[in-house]
């Protein structure tokens, strides 16, 4: 996270002393941080598997 939020710093020309908090440099280039991305995909990934049937058969392979 550190170095995804010094790359968006660098972007945005500001500087740690700028006292800009992560939250307003993310905003200001209308980006959502990374914590919420992961946020979002484990929730569509439960949705996922909610919608399984538990009933299902899985699938088998003979290798020989």
């Amino acid at each position: 996270m550190s170095a995804e939020m010094k790359l968006m710093r660098k972007k945005t020309k500001y500087k740690r002393q700028d006292y800009k908090t992560n939250e307003d440099v993310l905003y200001e280039l209308k980006i959502s941080p990374v914590f919420k991305k992961i946020q979002n995909y484990i929730h569509k990934w439960m949705q996922h598997v909610r919608r399984i049937n538990r009933d299902r058969q899985t699938a088998t392979h003979n290798l020989t």
